[in-house]
């Protein structure tokens, strides 16, 4: 449970100071790491808050990396289901 919160506050520490694209690996790789994905929605949250912009491709949509994150978790829940994988 600690190093889930630690690698959050990472995450969170990279949604900040880093790329785009090194966030999102790291959150993806925290979903793998740890099966679970649903504190990964907070940094998608965060980042969507502090940079988001109505995206014209997506139909105006502003939540464009939560809705990305909420689709990777609802599909990596869908696949371990499956694959009888345990998350």
């Amino acid at each position: 449970m600690r190093r889930r919160i630690i690698i959050v506050v990472i995450i969170i520490g990279a949604v900040a100071y880093a790329p785009w694209w090194f966030s999102g690996l790291l959150a993806l790789g925290a979903m793998w790491r740890f099966g679970s994905g649903y504190e990964l929605l907070v940094p998608a949250v965060i980042a969507d808050l502090a940079y988001g912009a109505p995206v014209s491709r997506f139909f105006g949509l502003v939540f464009l990396a939560t809705f990305l994150m909420a689709f990777a978790v609802t599909l990596s829940k869908i696949l371990a289901k499956q694959f009888f994988l345990r998350l």
